[in-house]
């Protein structure tokens, strides 16, 4: 279990590392709030955000490459399509990519296995996104990099 009571969002980061890694993830400290952890299938950043009274948060970002040639009103758009045909988080465009964000809630203490299950979710939500991309080629996926 992985117990961030009583930490602040910066100082909850270096625990969360460990915890990932102790489990069998690729990690790396990306910044002063941001985890990125990686599996062979799967690489996100994680961000805790902890409150002192209520519910805490794992943020958890997912970065989709675009393809060469595709513009910020291509993506913006795509960005717009998507948040209006999937409930699952929010999606926006960035420069040169499109960016998922959703969060797991916890209180204090989160499990191995729900961290797990939130990430194997997000590999779900890529499926979705490739749904609704159809025969568009907006995104570069996985085997194209």
């Amino acid at each position: 279990m992985l117990d961030l009571s009583g930490l602040s969002d910066e100082s909850a980061v270096e625990p969360l590392a460990r915890f990932l890694l102790g489990h069998g993830y690729r990690v790396r400290v990306a910044g002063p709030l941001t985890v990125e952890a990686g599996t062979d299938t799967l690489q996100a950043s994680i961000s805790p955000v902890l409150q002192s009274e209520g519910l805490d948060r794992l943020v958890v970002t997912r970065r989709f490459p675009a393809q060469p040639g595709v513009t910020s009103a291509d993506l913006s758009a795509f960005a717009a399509e998507l948040n209006e045909n999937l409930n699952v988080g929010v999606f926006v465009a960035d420069t040169g990519a499109l960016v998922f964000q959703s969060h797991a809630t916890f209180y204090e203490v989160i499990s191995e296995a729900e961290i797990s299950a939130f990430l194997a979710w997000t590999g779900q939500v890529e499926l979705a996104v490739a749904r609704v991309e159809g025969d568009r080629t907006l995104l570069v996926w996985t085997e194209e990099l």
